[in-house]
C-alpha cells in the first residue's frame, strides 16, 4: 500500500522580508482576481509576483464549490524553484479546501470576523 507524505519547511518570519507580510500583497492579488473576471480571462487560480529578493506564490481557493474564503500565499527567495512550488499544490489543494470549510463554519459559529487594521482581511 502506497503512502503519501507532505513535509513543509517552515521558515522564521525573521528570515522572510518584511515586504512579503504587508496588505498591499494580499489587496494586489484580490485586485488581479477582479480584473481577470472583468476582462472575461477566467478565474484567477494562482498568481506568482516576482520582486528582486523574493517570489510570492498566490493560490486562490475561492473558485471551489462553494466558494471557500482561502487563499493561500507561498514566500520563497528570489531563486526558489517555481515549479516544485506550482508542482506541490495540486497535492495539498484538497487537504486546504477541507480546512476551510471547516475554519469559515467555526468563525461563523465563533464571530469571530472583526476588524481589524489590515483592512478587510482576517488572519486565523
Amino acid at each position: 500500500m502506497a503512502s503519501a507524505y507532505l513535509c513543509l519547511t517552515i521558515v522564521s518570519s525573521e528570515d522572510m522580508p518584511d515586504q512579503a507580510i504587508q496588505p498591499y500583497v494580499a489587496t494586489t492579488f484580490l485586485s488581479s482576481i477582479q480584473q481577470s473576471s472583468k476582462l472575461e480571462m477566467g478565474a484567477l487560480e494562482w498568481m506568482v509576483t516576482r520582486y528582486e529578493y523574493m517570489v510570492i506564490c498566490q493560490f486562490n481557493y475561492a473558485t471551489a464549490r462553494p466558494p471557500l474564503p482561502l487563499f493561500l500565499t507561498i514566500v520563497g527567495s528570489n531563486n526558489c524553484d517555481l515549479g516544485v512550488i506550482l508542482a506541490t499544490e495540486p497535492s495539498i489543494r484538497p487537504l486546504l479546501t477541507r480546512l476551510a470549510a471547516h475554519v469559515s463554519s467555526r468563525l461563523a459559529a465563533e464571530e469571530a470576523l472583526r476588524s481589524n487594521t489590515d483592512g478587510h482581511f482576517f488572519r486565523v
